[in-house]
């Protein structure tokens, strides 16, 4: 008994693993070799963002230093699982490659669970995601990438787990889908969405088809029935209740709030274990239901805005290279399959294509819904669109629906879902090239900044070497942004990148960690480092009279002593914290 029991388990555990490989295996290669060859540009150069280049700050020249500090007072205590994992390295080719690796295994590992079957749907919605801006905005957090990808890895999984329970009496499989959603959320809180998505695209699945996910076959798991295609009148696809739908959603939503209490305990614990507290930034130490609920009205409509301004605006993503056509037009083939799809199902499951209808309709809500949760964000970032991303499933989705209908026996009825699902695979296609340019195009832009910042980083460090104060011991002092200043970016992509690729590689608005990036850029790129300032030393400078009349670096005024700190200004500092 007993080794027929473990060889019983090998079958339902390592043998499903493997078997899920072996079947997925071209797909994830494929689309991992896509992610690869496409963000390029960014890994082999070392492509960053501000927030990565302060990262590489030395902890020594500042006093006690937390890795991920920062972060973990934003409640990632996940990040310190990665950063171990790794040692802290952040090799840009080792940690993209990671990175790539996952989100593909996410995004394969969603596809397969709605059931997506067309090859053509599954290449090309696989590679419109590892194409996209969202990836190679991702990767240049070389410090945190993989942590952020292993959150939307861990969100896909546990809304997986979810839709293979359909019953609370598997209660394995739900501390399963508890324990990832967790630890999801304690790497990146906006992976939330991620979740929240890829449940409301499986309900969409059941309600809308009579495929293996449906909530009738999980119903029939529930009270052991054997799912096979030979199941009892009682467990066709036609027999979906509102009761079996209700067991279905409210598994998942205690699912959801299981995983936000345990998330919460963590955090908790991680703060009080590390000494840490919680930032105000982002209004990270103020979430509660008051002020959720008081901002509803606000925050509701935001994450509606939110989500079509990805689609059409050039706000987040770019969206340049023809993809407000290709949303546009995916919308209406979105449409006309739904309605066919309801037109199938007819008047007897009228309220199953209600329901869908709803679901539908809750997406961009369920995508932003970290919005909701921290209104004080009021719009998101790129990072912040995993859900957003994950939406882009429901056209495949729909047309594969059409595909697996029963009425596709009907000859009338055979080459309109064959037309649709060519021309959803063209689309696809299309939308994929359009992110791969646009996400080439921030690499250009972002390639152009990072070469001039190390230019002026070099020309800065032969006037401070010549400098008399310098070279008799005084501290120094780089404020400012280049790109704020007399260096604006030139790169004929810049007009075309996404809002990411427009950071530079220095923030101004927060003296810390400009004084933290330009020691990493100048030890980076001039190979120097020398004795700066201080913080507070820094705070006084910044503020003083002779540091607003001093010129824009390279005027001849703009290196000057300051209270003994030779101060070299490139552009303002918009605002400084205490």
């Amino acid at each position: 008994m007993g080794l027929e029991s473990e060889s019983t388990a090998e079958k339902t555990g390592f043998s499903k693993v493997k078997l899920w490989f072996t079947r997925n295996a071209k797909l994830l290669v494929v689309c991992f070799a896509v992610g690869m060859v496409c963000h390029a540009q960014m890994y082999l150069n070392g492509l960053s963002n501000p927030d990565a280049v302060v990262s590489l700050s030395n902890p020594n020249g500042y006093g006690s230093f937390i890795p991920h500090a920062w972060d973990i007072s934003l409640r990632r205590w996940g990040l310190l699982f990665a950063a171990c994992a790794k040692f802290g390295l952040c090799s840009p080719i080792l940690t993209s490659a990671i990175t790539i690796a996952l989100f593909t295994l996410g995004v394969v590992a969603l596809i397969d669970k709605l059931g997506i079957r067309n090859a053509c749907l599954q290449y090309a919605s696989s590679i419109l995601f590892v194409a996209s801006p969202f990836v190679s905005c991702c990767i240049t957090y070389y410090y945190c990438s993989n942590s952020y990808a292993l959150s939307f890895l861990c969100a896909v999984l546990a809304a997986c787990l979810i839709g293979r329970v359909g019953a609370v009496r598997k209660p394995v499989t739900l501390v399963g889908a508890v324990a990832l959603l967790a630890f999801s959320l304690g790497c990146y809180q906006a992976s939330l969405g991620v979740f929240c998505v890829a449940v409301l695209l499986v309900m969409v699945r059941s309600l809308m088809g009579g495929g293996s996910e449906s909530l009738t076959s999980l119903a029939c798991d529930a009270r052991g029935e054997a799912q096979n295609p030979h199941r009892e009148e009682g467990c066709s696809a036609d027999s979906l209740s509102a009761k079996q739908l209700a067991v279905f959603f409210g598994v998942a939503v205690a699912v959801c709030a299981a995983g936000a209490v345990l998330y919460y305990a963590l955090t908790e614990l991680s703060l009080f274990a590390l000494g840490i507290s919680l930032s105000a930034y982002g209004g990270a130490s103020s979430v509660g239901a008051d002020s959720i609920l008081g901002s509803l009205t606000s925050s509701v409509p935001s994450a509606y805005v939110a989500f079509f301004d990805g689609l059409f605006s050039h706000g987040i993503f770019g969206n340049h290279f023809g993809w407000v056509y290709v949303a546009a037009v995916g919308m209406i083939i979105a449409a006309v399959a739904f309605v066919r799809l309801a037109a199938i199902n007819s008047v007897k499951r009228l309220g199953a294509s209600a329901m869908a209808l709803l679901c539908v309709v809750l997406i961009p809500f369920a995508a932003n819904v970290i919005l909701v949760i921290v209104p004080s964000y009021g719009y998101p970032t790129l990072l912040m669109l995993g859900g957003f991303m994950a939406s882009f499933l429901l056209l495949p989705l729909l047309v594969q629906l059409l595909l697996d209908s029963p009425d596709r026996g009907n000859v009338r009825l055979r080459m309109p879902a064959k037309a649709m699902s060519v021309g959803c695979c063209c689309l696809i296609a299309v939308g994929a090239w359009s992110y791969a340019l646009q996400s080439n195009a921030d690499a250009e832009a972002m390639q152009a900044c990072q070469n001039q910042t190390a230019s002026l980083a070099t020309r800065i460090a032969g006037v401070l070497d010549a400098n008399p104060d310098v070279q008799a011991g005084a501290k120094v002092l780089i404020a400012g942004k280049p790109e704020a200043g007399n260096f604006p970016n030139t790169s004929d992509s810049y007009v075309h990148a996404s809002s990411y690729a427009k950071w530079g590689m220095v923030w101004d608005n927060h003296y810390q960690n400009n004084m933290r990036s330009w020691d990493v850029i100048m030890k980076q790129f001039a190979g120097q480092s020398f004795n700066y300032c201080s913080f507070d030393e820094c705070a006084k400078v910044i503020r003083s009279n002779e540091f607003a009349n001093m010129s824009l670096y390279p005027a001849n005024d703009s290196v000057t002593t300051i209270d003994g700190v030779v101060v070299v200004k490139i552009s303002d500092i918009s605002k400084y914290s205490e």
